[in-house]
């Protein structure tokens, strides 16, 4: 089940990839929007998202469910675990306000409404995202059989960054021209 959800988690991270950079390129109006294959792989992501989310849930009830059976929480050791969990719930909180503003026209065009507070919950998103890629992106790439993944690794965080500071500066530059 963990290979299927770092298979999942890969899978993911490169539709998020291709959907930041179209998606930034329709809110800075360099890019028409209402592409077909554009909602096509929104909605591949969003199942993906939400097997990924079911596995999770799966693998941290087992987690749970031996935390209690032993006695032991040791909760100061796997902080780094529980960052990951709630990253991802906090994640999904983001995601359902990113789908509550951008799909209520047929094109992202122009919204009904993109003010201040469906500024800072794109930005929140944008960094709750960094969070939860950069702190399981070492035992994805463990899950994933890679070895010395040092130097993929810091690629990988690198891409990331831009790529959500890109995204970030789309929602800004989005705001600003509908104010």
């Amino acid at each position: 089940m963990r290979r299927v959800n770092a298979v999942l988690a890969m899978g993911i991270t490169a539709l998020f990839f291709v959907h930041a950079v179209m998606g930034g390129f329709q809110l800075m109006g360099l890019m028409s929007g209402g592409n077909t294959v554009m909602k096509v792989l929104a909605w591949v992501m969003m199942i993906s998202i939400v097997l990924h989310m079911l596995i999770g849930i799966k693998l941290t009830a087992d987690t749970v469910i031996a935390i209690k059976r032993s006695g032991a929480s040791y909760f100061g050791e796997n902080k780094l675990f529980w960052i990951r969990r709630i990253s991802g719930l906090a994640l999904m909180l983001f995601i359902v306000t990113h789908l509550m503003i951008f799909s209520n026209s047929g094109t992202p065009v122009r919204l009904g409404f993109f003010g201040t507070a469906q500024l800072i919950s794109q930005i929140l998103l944008a960094v709750t995202l960094a969070l939860h890629i950069i702190t399981n992106i070492r035992p994805l790439m463990t899950a994933l059989g890679l070895r010395g993944f040092r130097e993929l690794l810091l690629d990988v965080m690198l891409v990331t960054a831009v790529l959500l500071l890109f995204a970030g500066a789309a929602f800004v530059v989005y705001f600003i021209r509908w104010q």
